[in-house]
């Protein structure tokens, strides 16, 4: 039977075009890195990160029972579903009721670089929508290029230092969910930490926090695409921020 890891991963720069939903990997791996040998592939410029993983005695039995369930109404192509948080966490539930343990995160590391360096078929998905299948503009805003979330945070990251005293609750009115549709644009670091620890999912740049005038740590959600970035530049360009589609 063998121990292995199941593991769901994503890439922010991958997304439907039509629906702006990014889809996850499910897939199982038995060995380490080191132990395996892939071509080149296609290098893309976004990076892989572990939804979480699990450490099961019975791993393929596991991924085969998963693959049933969600193969008929999510699959879109190899290892790749569209799916969403309830379904996320059917997976979670069988890996727990198969007895998983979750992994650490050297061995959740060790899965991104796998993925980042994925086979041909993954390959294939990947420049399908990275390269016309999905919206892949970039901006200018002061003189740099930013993809949708870069963008967004460099944005913020300038308001803030232009409007020294500005609160979160000032934030939050001026940035409100209605712009992104899930989430507050900006939202405290301490709660975008617990949404880690509720979901085991990252929905903010929390490796980049801004921190106010009153000592409060903010973070900018990285939850954007086709659907919603549009609201969000309208939004800057109201506050006078001079925003361009690069390119054009």
């Amino acid at each position: 039977m063998g121990t292995g890891i199941l593991y769901i991963v994503y890439n922010d720069w991958i997304r439907d075009p039509q629906t702006g939903n990014k889809p996850y990997k499910i897939g199982i791996t038995s060995t380490t890195v080191s132990d395996r040998y892939y071509g080149l592939g296609l290098k893309m410029p976004g990076k892989f990160e572990t939804l979480f993983a699990y450490k099961l005695k019975n791993f393929k039995e596991a991924e085969k029972a998963i693959l049933e369930i969600l193969r008929p109404l999510y699959h879109v192509n190899g290892e790749w579903f569209d799916i969403s948080q309830n379904e996320i966490d059917l997976v979670e539930n069988i890996c727990k009721a198969m007895g998983g343990m979750i992994v650490t995160d050297e061995v959740k590391q060790e899965v991104e670089i796998e993925t980042e360096e994925s086979n041909e078929e993954d390959d294939i998905l990947q420049s399908q929508y990275n390269s016309g299948r999905r919206d892949t503009i970039q901006y200018i805003f002061n003189g740099k290029t930013y993809g949708k979330g870069r963008l967004v945070l460099a944005v913020v990251e300038e308001h803030i230092k232009n409007h020294k005293n500005i609160t979160l609750g000032e934030l939050h009115k001026l940035f409100p969910k209605e712009i992104q549709g899930s989430f507050f644009v900006v939202d405290s670091l301490e709660n975008a930490k617990g949404i880690v620890e509720r979901t085991h999912r990252k929905r903010h740049f929390i490796k980049n926090p801004i921190k106010l005038s009153n000592g409060e740590e903010v973070v900018v959600t990285t939850e954007w695409g086709i659907s919603n970035i549009d609201k969000f530049i309208n939004k800057a360009r109201e506050l006078g921020y001079s925003i361009d589609q690069a390119g054009v």
